[in-house]
């Protein structure tokens, strides 16, 4: 069930589409926020949106390796 919750939550760091539709950008998540900060037409910030990049791939490689130690504790079956 862990495992099952750490993919769960790394294909939800990379969902901006549903993100963006659910919360309608009336919300700060972080994949709007890089976006947001890419495609402003008055300010943008380029360098904070790639620093705010690599702290989301570093939770999604942390999430990775949580699921695979999860796996090869529990023989493979990702239980």
């Amino acid at each position: 069930m862990l495992g099952s919750f750490t993919l769960l939550f790394a294909n939800a760091l990379g969902a901006y589409a549903t993100a963006y539709a659910l919360t309608s950008s009336n919300n700060s998540l972080v994949s709007i926020t890089i976006a947001n900060l890419v495609t402003e037409d008055i300010f943008p910030d380029p360098a904070l949106a790639s620093a705010l990049a690599v702290v989301m791939a570093c939770f999604l490689s942390l999430s990775i390796v949580i699921n695979a130690r999860i796996k090869k504790s529990n023989g493979g079956l990702g239980l």
